[in-house]
């Protein structure tokens, strides 16, 4: 979805249980430091996993308006008003798996793999939630732990 103006700047991503959509991405890695950056308008993601076989039918055979229709009124409960706002909306169907993590995936498991090992430091959507962006952010995080490994050796103290 491009929008005309930015419609969130409070996080990354929005979560949206019980709407046609699993979470509302807003992809930026200028926000990862530095000013809050100046922008006209606004790029969002919306995530639609289907299940199996069933949700993979209603996606092929749905027409890209039924789709839309589904996402606006659901983006508005999310963000009212936000729907106003939309300069223009594309449907891409990936007939694909989308990863849906586990209870206690985020509390336990990730902690462990995203922990250092001596000079090794992870990255990937192991790490974050299963997106590309979730990598991406990642691999900032990673890079962040390098410096602070490196400056750390840096010193003699």
């Amino acid at each position: 979805i491009q929008f005309r103006k930015p419609v969130f700047k409070d996080s990354f991503v929005l979560w949206t249980p019980g709407m046609s959509f699993a979470d509302l991405s807003f992809p930026g890695g200028e926000r990862l430091e530095g000013p809050a950056p100046t922008q006209a308008g606004q790029m969002g993601v919306v995530y639609m996993p289907l299940g199996s076989l069933e949700g993979r039918r209603w996606l092929l055979k749905a027409s890209d308006e039924e789709i839309r229709k589904k996402v606006v009124t659901d983006l508005d409960k999310v963000l009212p008003g936000a729907s106003r706002e939309i300069e223009s909306l594309e449907i891409v169907r990936w007939g694909h798996a989308m990863p849906i993590i586990a209870p206690g995936f985020m509390s336990t498991v990730q902690e462990r793999i995203r922990r250092p090992e001596g000079r090794l430091f992870f990255a990937g959507v192991d790490t974050q939630v299963p997106a590309i962006e979730g990598a991406m952010f990642s691999g900032y995080q990673a890079a962040q732990q390098v410096r602070s490994f490196l400056s750390r050796k840096a010193d003699p103290r």
